[in-house]
């Protein structure tokens, strides 16, 4: 039998936001107990009444630990590995005063999705000396931050930068962004192409994959996936699309809002999205969250969208702002 005492605890260890079958997942407040790496016992009985992972230290548990729940428990310890989510800039197109063009920070990872004019914060940030940026296409409000980091580079903050993407998108680059009359000094990057490459390993055991976007002068897609967790980064394109089954069952799907659904004959003519197709796209992909960039910078208010209407499709909706951190 299990104690009242340990169901009790249990019980209440689960408003923390703990998830049965093993893997620790949300608080209340995403910055409230999250560190890098969060130590946990998980806590196993044969019968399968109890099978959840919650953080040691909390109240009672570690006593309850070394004191041993019988014969039908065994106690072990793991550890939780925490990737935090920069958003160095959420808006499209330029800048306004209050969001820089498009770039996303994993941090102790090395890992950017795309270099706009929000990539000047990435230095201070970055908490590797190496750096991979992924550029789903060549507009410069998602490349233009590439001339931003040569100075971290001469000053060997930044030793390694590795740039991937579609040949046309790099030789975009190369040719036009940092031509000499435009960049008199070329950055010592590593150039990678897509193309031929279908998946591409990243830090912690995980892996990349990448899908054609529609998009006037052509875009990508990523996804990143370890084994307990995934995201998705889907921007300057025009939902639905055909890219459903490549987001499907994302824990945190990271799409572009351009426009609120009265202006969707822009979307269509743009190549960008509005509020009702993308939140019909979260539902049908079964992802878990939803965090809404590259919005119209003619909106920098605080409801560009019409988030509500958004969340009565898919309630877990957020709009991205810069700077915004998360933990998942």
């Amino acid at each position: 039998m299990i104690s009242q005492t340990l169901c009790e605890r249990v019980a209440g260890l689960r408003k923390y936001g703990l998830l049965l079958n093993g893997i620790y997942r949300e608080l209340p407040s995403r910055k409230s107990v999250f560190s890098e790496e969060l130590p946990v016992v998980n806590l196993w009985r044969s019968h399968g009444i109890c099978n959840t992972v919650f953080p040691a230290g909390l109240q009672g548990l570690q006593g309850s630990a070394r004191a041993g729940f019988g014969p039908s428990f065994s106690v072990s310890f793991q550890t939780v590995h925490i990737m935090r989510l920069i958003f160095l800039g959420t808006g499209g197109y330029h800048p306004n005063e209050r969001r820089h063009t498009a770039s996303i920070l994993l941090p102790e990872l090395g890992i950017a999705l795309d270099a706009g004019t929000g990539f000047f914060r990435l230095p201070a940030r970055l908490k590797t000396s190496n750096l991979d940026v992924y550029l789903t296409h060549a507009h410069l409000d998602h490349v233009c931050g590439l001339t931003f980091i040569l100075v971290p580079m001469l000053r060997g903050e930044i030793s390694q930068v590795r740039v991937f993407g579609l040949r046309t998108t790099l030789e975009a680059v190369k040719t036009h962004l940092l031509a000499s009359e435009m960049f008199p000094v070329l950055p010592d990057f590593e150039w990678v192409e897509l193309d031929t490459v279908l998946e591409i390993p990243v830090p912690e055991g995980g892996h990349l994959l990448w899908t054609p976007l529609t998009h006037p002068g052509g875009s990508v897609g990523f996804r990143i996936d370890w084994h307990d967790r995934s995201l998705a980064y889907i921007t300057d394109t025009t939902a639905p699309g055909d890219y459903c089954e490549f987001i499907t069952g994302v824990d945190l799907l990271i799409h572009e809002c351009y426009f609120p659904d009265e202006l969707h004959d822009w979307a269509q003519k743009t190549g960008h999205s509005c509020a009702t197709p993308v939140a019909l796209l979260a539902k049908q992909a079964n992802v878990r969250e939803l965090f809404l960039i590259h919005v119209d910078p003619q909106r920098p208010d605080d409801d560009p969208v019409g988030l509500s209407a958004i969340r009565e499709i898919f309630p877990n909706t957020h709009l991205a702002e810069d700077l915004l951190e998360i933990e998942f």
